[in-house]
């Protein structure tokens, strides 16, 4: 006994006979020239977009770089200030320990030179 063909899809491979043929666009000429304008137009508004984005990009970096050296330039100026002021206070303590009179002068002296000793 044999079985009736199957009427449902078609098998993976082959090609359905029953549908219509996709019909080729007609080229057009004048369409092209335009498309080709538009996408000429296009890239250049596209570079000339990127371009003024980078000069923004780079006026702002450099901006930026500009603070930050201005910032580093006031803080050392600031760092060189607190430096003589702390060596000025040194000399002055250590004026006043090798001034100091008595006993209490002496067990000062003394062991200031242990610490200036080391450092």
């Amino acid at each position: 006994m044999k079985r009736a063909p199957r009427t449902g899809k078609p098998k993976p491979g082959t090609k359905a006979t029953n549908k219509p043929a996709k019909a080729r666009p007609k080229t057009d000429r004048a369409g092209i020239e335009r498309l080709s304008r538009e996408l000429d137009e296009a890239q250049a508004k596209l570079c000339q977009t990127g371009e003024q984005d980078a000069d923004a990009f780079t006026a702002k970096k450099i901006e930026t770089l500009i603070e930050a050296a201005l910032t580093a330039r006031g803080q050392a100026l600031e760092a060189a200030l607190e430096r003589a002021k702390a060596q000025g206070e040194l000399r002055a303590l250590r004026d006043a320990i090798q001034k100091a009179p008595g006993p209490m002068g002496w067990l000062l002296r003394r062991a200031a030179r242990r610490v200036w000793k080391d450092h």
